[in-house]
């Protein structure tokens, strides 16, 4: 063929460089003078030739199409001729390269990818874009399988920055691309390379799709410290896009390639949600992205751009509906607590029995405790009320959200185990326990309250009708650590002011004004129950008075 090729470049038409007056030449014309010099019996290697040389000519547009329809070459353009030219004489001598011999081997340095990308993208770019039936015409020759995750918390979803260096400003969803160690746990390891690399880079593959659920718990490993095997979390499909087909991937290997995605939501355990936000605390390509954010495909300081064009793809490019699909699902995480009715809400104390039940109606536990067990059992309500804790040994101890306690310190976690189980079986399982080290009062924050001893007041009337009421708690030390003070002004108007200087001054019975624990309720309740006071006016000896110590 070298041989063939080499006699073919004089017969080629020429165009000059400057006019139009160019040459033209018979197909049959080459072939006639090349069976000439080749002899009869090479008729089927030149024809083979010449279609090889013509359809190489066509793919990059040299040649006139007019003409090559009446069976003619002519070149285009003077430097139609010269490209020409040059590939010819590049494949008809074998010493004759296009790039260095090492230019596409692999494991090379940044640099050197991107030439290799460059070379790739001015081909594929081209192929793509001039099929003469349309983009859509033209085959993929790269095929990639994505296993994604949907991780939903609250009402964000956790993203992941992509880790080629050109594309440091866009993220992805949680996951990646199926590669042979996760299709081996399909086959087998002793699979052929051969069947390995068939099914790898094949389409519409079900065993690929198979694969994608070790894809996706080796992604969540690697990307956020999820260990399915620790039962972090489950998985279920959410939902498999239509394939995708674009230009992409990251140096080198770009090509026109079709994606499979498969996109799995994620259901987290307490200790899957940890492992999660101890990875955002210290890994920087982490973010969370609202739902307008993901909808829009950017987020809102329009720094940094979501890179899933898949999706958009498959809901037709309708941003609403993919809020909306979104919106429709389950957080990854679902706090729930043992107890949620009033009737189950303590009040902690120090000094005296834990008190539980209705507000006006709480009754002692009945539960016998160690002093030690009740500053235990107070800092663990604390941190679940949410009141500033400041810990004796954070090496010992760590602090999580929804109430949880970490406890790395062995003596501690006994201690904590010893009471949860005096609570249980005494039949008030109000401590939880995740694993052997994560503790918590498992009440939500509004049904947890603090001893009254706890509070001091200070009451200011400025007129009839205006006042201030400010409220305070003070540091409370714990074997835990240090439940941090807490002051909040509660500004009062309208009548309260008058009647509270007459509880002050023990003036005010109960029968006189009946309403006054609504209107404290109403105006003052939500101040007082955030710092942990369950209820500021009390009933005593048939009057009013303030909960707490005057200041």
């Amino acid at each position: 063929m070298n041989d063939i090729i080499k006699s073919l470049i004089p017969l080629l038409p020429r165009y000059p460089e400057e006019g139009s007056d160019a040459s033209r030449i018979g197909k049959q014309e080459i072939i006639t003078a090349l069976v000439g010099q080749f002899g009869v019996e090479q008729i089927q290697s030149v024809q083979t030739t010449l279609e090889l040389v013509e359809n190489l000519l066509t793919s990059l547009s040299l040649l006139d199409n007019g003409e090559l329809q009446r069976g003619e070459w002519k070149f285009l353009s003077h430097p139609a001729q010269l490209l020409a030219l040059s590939l010819l004489n590049t494949l008809a001598d074998p010493r004759q390269k296009l790039f260095p011999s090492d230019f596409w081997h692999t494991g090379v340095g940044d640099a050197e990818s991107q030439l290799q990308k460059q070379a790739l993208e001015a081909l594929e770019n081209r192929r793509h874009a001039h099929h003469q039936d349309g983009t859509d015409a033209s085959p993929p020759i790269r095929f990639v399988y994505v296993a994604w995750s949907i991780i939903k918390l609250g009402d964000k979803i956790l993203c992941h920055q992509r880790e080629a260096s050109e594309h440091t400003k866009e993220y992805g969803l949680i996951g990646g691309r199926c590669n042979a160690r996760d299709l081996k746990k399909v086959l087998g390891e002793s699979v052929s390379t051969q069947a390995l690399l068939d099914a790898l880079q094949s389409p519409h593959s079900e065993t690929m799709f198979q694969s994608l659920e070790h894809t996706l718990h080796r992604e969540l490993s690697e990307e956020v410290k999820l260990l399915y095997g620790a039962g972090h979390y489950e998985a279920q499909v959410w939902r498999d896009l239509k394939p995708y087909t674009n230009c992409m991937g990251a140096a080198p290997n770009y090509a026109l390639t079709q994606y499979f995605f498969r996109i799995y939501q994620i259901k987290l355990d307490i200790t899957g949600y940890f492992a999660i936000r101890a990875q955002m605390r210290t890994c920087e390509r982490l973010i969370e992205c609202t739902l307008d954010e993901v909808a829009a495909g950017k987020t809102a300081d329009n720094a940094k751009t979501l890179s899933i064009h898949a999706i958009y793809d498959d809901f037709g490019n309708d941003r609403v509906a993919l809020k909306q699909a979104l919106a429709a699902l389950e957080p990854s995480y679902t706090n729930r607590y043992r107890f949620n009715d009033e009737k189950d809400s303590l009040i902690f104390s120090l000094e005296i029995d834990i008190l539980r039940g209705n507000p006006g109606n709480e009754k002692p536990l009945g539960i016998d405790l160690m002093q030690e067990q009740k500053s235990l059992l107070l800092a663990l309500a604390a941190h679940g009320k949410g009141l500033p804790l400041t810990l004796a040994d954070s090496e010992a101890v760590t602090l999580h959200e929804f109430g949880w306690i970490e406890i790395h310190d062995g003596v501690l976690q006994a201690k904590l185990e010893q009471l949860s189980e005096h609570l249980r079986r005494a039949s008030c399982p109000y401590i939880e326990i995740t694993e052997p080290r994560y503790f918590r009062v498992s009440l939500p924050p509004e049904l947890i309250f603090f001893d009254q001893v706890f509070f001091a007041y200070r009451f200011q009337k400025q007129d009839k009708y205006n006042g201030t009421f400010d409220l305070q708690r003070p540091k409370i030390l714990t074997d835990i650590g240090t439940i941090e003070a807490g002051h909040c002004t509660i500004p009062l108007t309208n009548t309260l002011p008058d009647q509270l200087t007459k509880v002050l001054q023990g003036k005010l019975s109960v029968g006189d004004d009946v309403s006054l624990p609504k209107k404290v309720r109403e105006s003052m309740q939500k101040h007082y129950q955030a710092m942990g006071l369950r209820c500021l006016l009390l009933r005593r000896d048939g009057r009013y008075v303030i909960a707490g110590k005057p200041l």
